[in-house]
């Protein structure tokens, strides 16, 4: 391996920081001040499969993702998730949630943990890749399978 594998402390502080309000701005719907923590040029991607396709395409740029996540956020309500940990690295950074989602087209609620993972440029978010309970997320919404 090279390079640092732990950020300085005062990058690692920013990097939580970041991510606080990332999450309490996801719990609360509000798109713009999640957007404002990302890079111009951020990738967002939820890994997971339905049927060998994605559950939902890549997304490129800030730009693209105000529309992704307004969708998004109309749809699925985060604010019963609580961060469990976050773990801060050079240049990336790992957050686990757990807690209760709301599915609001269904109206139905369930537990269910996620792991997100980010990284970081410049003082930005750049990628987003949210790992799931795919199986049940998949269930509730209906999409295929």
């Amino acid at each position: 391996m090279h390079g640092t594998l732990v950020a300085a402390p005062e990058r690692a502080a920013a990097m939580r920081a970041a991510i606080e309000r990332v999450m309490l701005a996801r719990a609360a719907g509000d798109v713009e001040a999640v957007l404002a923590e990302l890079a111009d040029d951020v990738h967002y991607e939820v890994m997971g499969q339905i049927a060998g396709q994605p559950i939902s395409p890549p997304v490129r740029g800030r730009v693209a993702l105000r529309s992704h996540f307004k969708g998004l956020f109309e749809r699925w309500v985060w604010n019963g998730m609580t961060v469990r940990n976050i773990i801060v690295g050079a240049d990336n950074a790992a957050v686990e949630t757990t807690g209760t989602m709301i599915h609001t087209v269904s109206n139905q609620r369930f537990q269910t943990d996620f792991c997100t993972v980010l990284g970081f440029r410049d003082g930005k978010i750049s990628t987003i890749r949210e790992y799931c309970d795919s199986f049940t997320i998949v269930r509730i919404a209906g999409l295929a399978m």
